[in-house]
């Protein structure tokens, strides 16, 4: 339906190819060649573009001057889109790899989230963070990258009922953000800074040894910018995250109940015996005198045997935090 001139072809190339296509046909024509092709992006009638590979031939008189070019214009957009997503798929694998490598090998838990947010900026996002929630709706920054997101790491603040990571966290589930909700928070708001300038985000929540622990974000400055597979790559690297969470809260928990006592929290005999030692080491090289002060619970036996363990358990508690 539109004029089969050269203007409509010149005028149907994306301004950013533009130049460089008219160069390469030039350069052809100049060089007396024969055969052209090349790849770029022409608009379709509705305004969008579309990925297109074209293949010219340059027809030439007896003097070899170029007479005509007839050219065979082919959509390729499909296949190109399937090729930038086997391509973000293969990179995404080895990124995921290379974190559950590090999370295996690091002691440290932030470590492994800037490892996590740093793969997130690499192949998805605008800005990646991890929120640790640190009560109903307050939550710190754990790690973040990407637009000014760094500044906030450590900061720990509360957050509207509708913010969309306790959300999160509460339906235990994968939240999705749009420009919308990012403009309806309030510039004095924590973080704001930042999060209003986004146009789309998706919050995947992260599983601690005993509950919800915080969430992972991306988000984008663009409008509606994550695929199904963008969220499943965030909820792969979320299950990572969650796993070495877990793991270090259990080692923590391990390494806390080999020293303390599980009811009063004091230094168990295994500790007591340590520092002892230490102790009376410590005394023996600088010449030192030392005492121990040993408290007993009067007839502590008479209260388990008639009242009851729990009873037992209450008072040892109880003595405990004194």
């Amino acid at each position: 339906e539109e004029a089969r001139s050269i203007e409509f072809w010149y005028e149907g190339i994306h301004p950013e190819d533009r130049a460089r296509v008219l160069a390469g046909v030039r350069e052809l024509i100049d060089s007396g060649g024969s055969n052209w092709s090349d790849e770029y992006r022409f608009q379709r009638k509705d305004g969008s573009y579309a990925t297109v590979h074209d293949r010219s031939l340059v027809i030439h008189d007896s003097t070899r001057r170029p007479v005509r070019v007839i050219g065979a214009m082919v959509d390729i957009t499909e296949r190109k889109e399937a090729e930038r997503r086997a391509r973000l798929h293969a990179q995404a694998n080895q990124a995921l790899a290379r974190l559950g490598e590090f999370a295996l090998r690091a002691n440290d838990l932030d470590q492994v989230f800037g490892e996590a947010v740093r793969a997130l900026l690499a192949i998805r996002c605008d800005v990646a963070t991890v929120m640790e929630q640190t009560g109903a709706y307050e939550f710190m920054v754990g790690a973040g990258a990407g637009e000014g997101a760094e500044a906030a790491i450590g900061k720990r603040n509360s957050v509207y009922q509708d913010t969309k990571w306790p959300a999160a966290n509460n339906r235990g589930a994968t939240v999705v953000s749009d420009r919308a909700h990012y403009e309806s928070r309030s510039a004095d708001r924590p973080w704001s800074f930042w999060r209003r300038r986004m146009g789309s985000g998706v919050y995947v929540p992260l599983q601690g040894e005993r509950g919800p622990f915080g969430v992972l974000g991306m988000n984008s400055l663009r409008d509606q910018a994550f695929s199904e597979d963008d969220l499943r790559f965030a909820e792969a690297v979320a299950n990572v995250l969650s796993a070495s969470v877990r793991r270090h809260q259990i080692e923590s928990r391990l390494a806390y109940m080999a020293e303390f006592d599980a009811l009063t929290g004091l230094p168990n005999r295994n500790l007591l015996q340590d520092r002892l030692t230490q102790t009376v080491a410590q005394a023996h090289r600088r010449g030192e005198q030392g005492a121990v002060l040993f408290i007993d619970l009067d007839r502590f036996k008479l209260i388990n045997d008639t009242l009851g363990h729990h009873v037992g358990d209450a008072l040892i508690a109880e003595v405990g935090r004194r």
